[in-house]
């Protein structure tokens, strides 16, 4: 067994640790096949991971945004991004890439599948697929986000609820939450409904400037909106209609709001309710309103804690000098008590953060690394139990077109490596890039390509 010492950090390494199978090594067979294949599997991963190439490739069809109904009067719509953000030198993006509609966590993803076309979850350990039981006839999904093993999809109804004005039909929106729990290797995953809740009390506009944010864990949904102020009688152009709410959506419950329109049937005590409302005071007294130069860049919440973080990130205001610290962006948490009144925390962050290049950058975290070129990182992975860290990056820091995916590479660092990095095959690098958003762990890469597929590189098998 001397020589899997050499992968310490592998995943099959760790799980044995966890179980105590490794504290006595002497006592595992010297001629057991099994951790010979064990260690062959791992050493072909990590030799894979160091030549950036995969041993396989598994592609999902997924259905395109916009264009074409799923099913009877259902579609993708995604929230639109932010045009401008704080976080790049004149608030111009470099480039804002599209939305995804499939969504990673733990081994698990959930995606809007072409040729089922519902909701799947993909288990990337047996390559098994579950239907989420969600009905997107005459719905209109605007994100879908699985965390804490709990997938919650964010919808629209298809019919207008009423018009604003001539161009702009205001819509319901809800969102359903599903409880994703493991049943048994052989049979694989339960996805069972936990609750549903609308979201926006006056509804919101299908369009490409009304917006809204939010996060979740097992027991707390938050909602941020950022809706342009349309009203006749302000000439104040920059001050857009912001609010955040906090839900709880810890218990389970059969009632769904999107069937009781007129909320006759609503159980005086039901879950999920909100427990905390920010109105575009509340947030300015916070020092937390946007405004019309966005500057968030996470949004988060703490249910230990019952704080609210929001992060913000404000570039240098002149050309990014990644060698120059001076230029590096001013980056912040606020911390909001939401179930209490209490004092905001408000500290810099150590390390700069990616900047936005899209909904997706609501995903990256700040550094670990201080001497990293930040500017150029698009999106993230970093494996932490593995030491492991895939990073789409940018060879343009400036305003240049960099529209082209040869404008793009994936470095990989693993351990044993020399602490220098490898770079996936470039031509690969189109499989995954065209969303520049990626998921995985030390196993994988996923990502989505121009053909409306969503792109499993395995370096494991």
């Amino acid at each position: 067994m001397p020589h899997s010492w050499t992968f310490p950090f592998a995943r099959e390494v760790r799980r044995y640790h966890q179980v105590k199978l490794l504290d006595n090594e002497h006592g595992i067979p010297p001629h057991d096949n099994y951790w010979r294949e064990l260690f062959d599997n791992i050493s072909a991963r990590y030799f894979h991971l160091h030549v950036g190439r995969p041993q396989s490739i598994e592609r999902y069809k997924i259905w395109p945004n916009y264009t074409q109904n799923i099913r009877t009067g259902s579609r993708l719509f995604p929230v639109p991004p932010w045009e401008a953000h704080s976080s790049h030198s004149m608030s111009k993006p470099d480039r804002v890439f599209d939305d995804c509609f499939w969504t990673y966590e733990g081994g698990l993803i959930a995606f809007v599948s072409y040729d089922d076309m519902c909701i799947l979850l993909l288990d990337l350990e047996t390559s098994k697929t579950f239907p989420v039981p969600f009905d997107i006839v005459h719905r209109v999904i605007r994100r879908i986000r699985l965390q804490h093993r709990l997938l919650v999809i964010e919808w629209a109804e298809a019919d207008a609820f009423h018009w604003l004005n001539s161009l702009d039909s205001v819509h319901r929106h809800f969102a359903s939450s599903f409880d994703i729990s493991a049943v048994s290797p052989s049979v694989g995953w339960d996805v069972t409904f936990r609750n549903e809740w609308k979201i926006m009390f006056l509804g919101h506009p299908l369009s490409d400037r009304d917006r809204f944010y939010s996060s979740h864990n097992e027991t707390h949904y938050v909602l941020y909106t950022w809706q342009p102020n349309r009203s006749l009688y302000t000439a104040d152009e920059d001050a857009p209609i912001e609010s955040l709410f906090v839900w709880n959506i810890s218990e389970p419950s059969d009632y769904k709001p999107s069937a009781d329109p007129s909320s006759l049937h609503k159980p005086s005590s039901s879950c999920p309710f909100v427990v905390a409302k920010f109105n575009f005071r509340d947030l300015d007294f916070y020092s937390v309103r946007q405004r019309g130069a966005p500057k968030m860049i996470r949004l988060d919440i703490n249910s230990e804690t019952n704080v609210l973080d929001i992060t913000e990130c404000t570039g240098p205001g002149c050309e990014i000098d990644p060698i120059n610290t001076s230029s590096y962006p001013s980056a912040q948490i606020t911390s909001i008590p939401f179930l209490s009144h209490g004092p905001i925390w408000r500290r810099a962050l150590k390390f700069p953060i990616p900047p936005y290049r899209g909904n997706t950058s609501m995903y990256n975290r700040p550094f670990l690394r201080g001497s990293y070129l930040w500017p150029a990182t698009i999106s993230e992975v970093i494996d932490e139990e593995a030491q492991v860290i895939f990073s789409l990056q940018t060879s343009i820091l400036n305003h240049e077109d960099c529209k082209s995916a040869q404008h793009l590479q994936l470095k990989i660092q693993a351990p044993h490596s020399d602490n220098r990095y490898s770079v996936l095959e470039p031509r690969l690098l189109h499989e995954i890039a065209f969303k520049g958003f990626i998921q995985g762990d030390e196993r994988i890469i996923i990502g989505e390509n121009d053909m409306q597929e969503l792109v499993i590189l395995r370096f494991d098998r």
